[in-house]
């Protein structure tokens, strides 16, 4: 269902419009390896030329965005600067400072290919508190810029999350071994009580959790979402 989405993302507004939001929580790094497979699958099919044996084609790097935070985790910072070199991943980063989220955005939509419609993919799932009625394809708030939003992962749990960046073993945020499982700034984020092992003797890792409802328990106040 998720790669169906995002096969659709791709063939609807193409590659140089589909950007995923990527901010090094475990949602987004989810959507990040599902956009790399949609992306390596669009581009099977579209290569342009074959010469004396070279596949000729001109593909482009996934993109994905991201809004800096001075507040930012350094482990969230070092898992993002490592993943962009490893997957050559093309990012926009916006700084906080200088940009909301709309603004920034903006310069996106203002920016679009061809002025095509742009697609942002995002990490959403339907327990989260900004999901809001949303489907697998919602156009922005009347408050944003004009784009759509792409939602595959809309009907994951928290356990199809862990159960995926696990079966694949890929790689994702430090913190959550240590028992953080919802991720925002050094300003609002603690492990989860819920993980605290006896005595005061650490935390478990995230996958760890078997209440899902406790998985922003660690949360001290309401921030965008990066889970």
């Amino acid at each position: 269902e998720a790669l169906d989405c995002l096969d659709s993302a791709y063939r609807l507004y193409g590659p140089e419009n589909v950007i995923g939001s990527y901010n090094g929580g475990k949602d987004a790094v989810v959507i990040l390896h599902l956009m790399r497979a949609a992306h390596a699958h669009y581009y099977e099919g579209s290569m342009v030329a074959q010469t004396d044996g070279a596949i000729v084609s001109s593909m482009i790097a996934p993109r994905v965005l991201y809004f800096e935070d001075k507040d930012e985790f350094p482990e969230v910072m070092g898992l993002l600067k490592e993943t962009v070199e490893s997957y050559r991943l093309d990012m926009i980063a916006f700084s906080r400072d200088s940009y909301s989220f709309a603004s920034g955005l903006e310069v996106l939509v203002n920016s679009a290919h061809s002025q095509a419609c742009m697609a942002f993919v995002l990490g959403t799932r339907t327990c989260d508190p900004n999901a809001g009625g949303q489907g697998q394809f919602s156009p922005s708030s009347s408050w944003m810029p004009a784009f759509m939003r792409v939602n595959p992962v809309l009907n994951w749990t928290y356990g199809h999350v862990w159960h995926f960046l696990r079966k694949y073993n890929l790689p994702y945020c430090s913190l959550y071994d240590e028992g953080y499982t919802s991720l925002g700034s050094t300003l609002n984020t603690l492990p989860c009580p819920a993980l605290a092992k006896p005595n005061g003797d650490g935390y478990w890792p995230a996958y760890l959790l078997s209440d899902w409802s406790q998985e922003r328990a660690g949360r001290v106040s309401v921030d965008p979402k990066k889970e």
